[in-house]
């Protein structure tokens, strides 16, 4: 059961772009029955694409090693890291808001705060796999109990009526909104349902993934690990680092999960556009599937996300200009990297030192290179 943390940071920006309690429900239940539209179309790709990576290796499969590149590129420097940094400043305005009830918080309080528990999270991971299960079963805990605190107090404060049912009021009437808030609403409420495209991430590893995919969640990454600790100590560094840069490019919530899910929706769309176009590269008729969805679904969910992506350029373009400035950044990483791997020695030859640096300074397991 994944417990996830956009609950908490997602009705308000549904309701701040939709400005309509009844409409704003109606967009939770579709928000709902479109991830899970996602989820079906992508249980086809890990039943029949069976190596690890999830998006990665679908699109890596279709379209190439630059689509694939860019789509970890967008994983690795945009949605992890930005995600984090998002949860950290709702962690950090919640702690510090009942000090603060009827004024604004003190300038950089928040940012402080969330620097601190970044950091804080980062040593955590560093030092003991046991320690990190034990704090995310904790936290695990909390959101379940915060969650049921929430829910119980709303039921019992609109059963006594008051002005807690004045918001239900004419609910459906349609708001005056614009299709870019309509979008953006979109983007908040499927926060809340993050995650759904990370079942597949582990198909390789599972016995019989036909079966079980839909029951698993995981995530894979390979990163050296410290010999003694077993912690992926240059990966939890990095992604701390990035997240802290997030929290000098913007101290808004709202802003930050725009730019995720600009990219990320055009990456899922990109994927959900691999399964289309792979029925045609190879026809069911030739490379069975162990399941296979009916056609529309596929499209009707990429259509879902080129809307995802179209509108916000309308009604939010600096945040996409800044979503896809840095994707388009994997773009000469990857040339130099990889496409022209070989071509330039003193790039080859940075790459060696900086790694070995890397696993000196972070006592790492050393790279084993295929003779």
């Amino acid at each position: 059961m994944k417990a996830n943390y956009g609950i908490f940071i997602s009705p308000k920006g549904v309701h701040e772009n939709i400005n309509s309690v009844g409409w704003s429900l109606i967009i939770w239940v579709v928000c709902g029955v479109f991830s899970a539209l996602g989820a079906y179309c992508y249980a086809e790709l890990g039943t029949f694409i069976r190596s690890s990576g999830g998006d990665y290796a679908y699109v890596l499969a279709a379209f190439g090693p630059l689509m694939g590149f860019l789509r970890m590129w967008i994983e690795c420097i945009i949605v992890r890291p930005c995600t984090i940094t998002a949860v950290a400043m709702t962690f950090a305005t919640y702690i510090l808001r009942p000090f603060y009830p009827d004024c604004e918080l003190p300038f950089l309080a928040p940012q402080l705060l969330a620097a601190g528990c970044i950091i804080l999270l980062a040593q955590v991971n560093t030092i003991s796999v046991r320690a990190v299960t034990w704090v995310q079963n904790f936290f695990t805990i909390a959101k379940l109990l915060a969650l049921t605190l929430i829910i119980v107090t709303g039921a019992v404060l609109l059963i006594q009526g008051g002005p807690y049912r004045e918001s239900f009021h004419n609910a459906f009437e349609w708001p005056e909104v614009t299709a870019g808030q309509i979008a953006l609403a979109f983007y908040s409420g499927l926060w809340a349902y993050n995650g759904w495209n990370y079942l597949n991430f582990i198909t390789e590893e599972l016995i019989n993934p036909t079966r079980n995919l839909p029951l698993a969640i995981g995530i894979s990454f390979l990163s050296y690990l410290n010999p003694d600790l077993g912690t992926p100590i240059p990966a939890v560094l990095f992604t701390a680092f990035l997240s802290l840069c997030y929290l000098l490019l913007s101290d808004n919530i709202y802003t930050l999960i725009n730019y995720v899910q600009i990219v990320n929706w055009l990456a899922i769309g990109v994927a959900t556009a691999g399964l289309i176009w792979l029925r045609k590269k190879q026809p069911v008729e030739k490379y069975p599937r162990p399941l296979k969805v009916n056609i529309i679904f596929p499209w009707l969910f990429l259509l879902g996300c080129a809307l995802l992506v179209l509108f916000p350029m309308i009604q939010a373009p600096k945040d996409t200009a800044i979503g896809i400035g840095i994707m388009l950044t994997g773009l000469p990483v990857y040339l130099l990297c990889v496409h022209w791997q070989g071509k330039f020695k003193f790039i080859d030859n940075l790459m060696d030192q900086c790694t070995v640096f890397a696993q000196k300074l972070l006592l790492v397991v050393p790279e084993k290179k295929e003779i």
